[in-house]
């Protein structure tokens, strides 16, 4: 068979004396439609499921598991297992409780070195249960469900605590919502996850909180000197955070802004923040503001004038004129530019511009580099490949 084929139930069906390695995503299906189809791969020997799903109790059901691996599965080396459970109730806690011990402390699991990990999540009413094998099967992980909860799963399993530290280890992707200085603290006082091969960071804040608290924080649950690219999303970010940040960043070359931060923004390039400006250009190498606000064109030049190092940017404008200036600008004094995406907002979308006009536009204003155009019309945005 092919490597990584995408097949129908059928086709599972059909070829299933063949599968050696089989990975599942799924959401929303019933357990029993695939234990119809677990007998069929008596030749299984890696397999991976990852299932979303608001009553799915039987994805997390230790004994059925076992049955499975033990009555149809004789040569499986490897098992991981991803399951997403939505607005759970105290009494659903009950019923998965016997369960969620069995994957910790029956022998079935501890024989083959196979651990797991369950977060339990409150995010206002509802409660989540997040439940995988160890190591986490996936390179992004998030925490966007909600404030962690403690619930005392007793291991009895003594090497059970010793594994967790490499749960995290192929995660290379962190989307980390920091809800409020209680939740720092709970995680600093509890053992806390920790991930050590983390290059793309994505942060955002429900609520302001302590910037000393965050610096504490920050380092004891992520390695940072292997992030390569920050990205900040949502609101309360603040310039003392930013700082913070970028301060132990000191392999960052990609700063992302994804909401409407132009307050910040102006606060980089004043006098007091000094610092964080010059670690800032020495560092960074590719700049997006991707966001439905827009920034000043002397905002544009401060960033042009600042970032020489830039090889790409991203920015969306207010106006025409500022669109029109801002493009030779920048190619004629950013020598290490290789990408420039410019956007319109507002009503410059009535502005219809070809390739064609650009390219006169360019020989106008005599920039006779090689260039490469794209007009994307759904976004009102060109982006130009030198």
């Amino acid at each position: 068979m092919p490597r990584d084929p995408i097949l129908s139930s059928n086709n599972l069906i059909e070829n299933s004396i063949l599968i050696e390695d089989l990975k599942l995503r799924a959401f929303s299906i019933r357990f029993d439609y695939l234990l119809i189809l677990f007998p069929s791969f008596e030749n299984i020997q890696k397999f991976s499921l990852s299932i979303i799903c608001d009553e799915g109790f039987d994805y997390v059901n230790s004994d059925k598991w076992e049955m499975i691996i033990s009555n149809y599965w004789p040569l499986l080396k490897k098992f991981q297992l991803y399951s997403e459970l939505w607005h759970l109730t105290s009494a659903d806690f009950d019923e998965l409780y016997p369960q969620l011990l069995l994957f910790k402390n029956n022998s079935f699991w501890i024989e083959r070195q196979i651990r797991f990990t369950t977060d339990f999540y409150q995010d206002k009413n509802d409660l989540h249960l997040i439940f995988y094998s160890n190591p986490y099967p996936d390179q992004k992980f998030s925490n966007q469900w909600g404030n962690p909860i403690d619930i005392v799963l007793t291991s009895t399993n003594n090497t059970y605590s010793s594994s967790i530290k490499n749960t995290y280890e192929y995660v290379n992707r962190l989307l980390l919502t920091i809800y409020s200085n209680k939740q720092m603290r709970y995680e600093l006082d509890k053992f806390s996850r920790y991930f050590p091969n983390i290059d793309t960071l994505t942060i955002r804040f429900e609520q302001h909180v302590s910037s000393a608290l965050f610096r504490i924080y920050i380092q004891k649950i992520i390695n940072l000197s292997h992030i390569k690219h920050l990205a900040l999303n949502g609101k309360c970010h603040t310039v003392i955070i930013l700082y913070e940040l970028v301060l132990r960043l000191p392999n960052m070359t990609k700063l992302t802004i994804t909401s409407n931060h132009r307050i910040l923004i102006k606060q980089i390039f004043q006098p007091k923040n000094q610092h964080l400006l010059l670690l800032l250009s020495q560092r960074l190498q590719h700049f997006s503001l991707l966001y439905d606000g827009v920034i000043s064109y002397e905002t544009v030049q401060a960033i042009r004038f600042n970032f020489p190092r830039l090889k790409t940017f991203s920015a969306c404008l207010p106006h025409f004129e500022d669109f029109r200036d801002a493009i030779p600008s920048f190619i004629h004094n950013m020598k290490s530019l290789q990408y420039l995406q410019i956007g319109l907002e507002g009503d410059n979308d009535k502005k219809n511009f070809t390739t064609q006009d650009m390219y006169e536009w360019f020989q106008k204003h005599n920039i006779l580099h090689e260039i490469r155009l794209h007009i994307d019309t759904y976004t009102n945005s060109i982006h130009i490949w030198l």
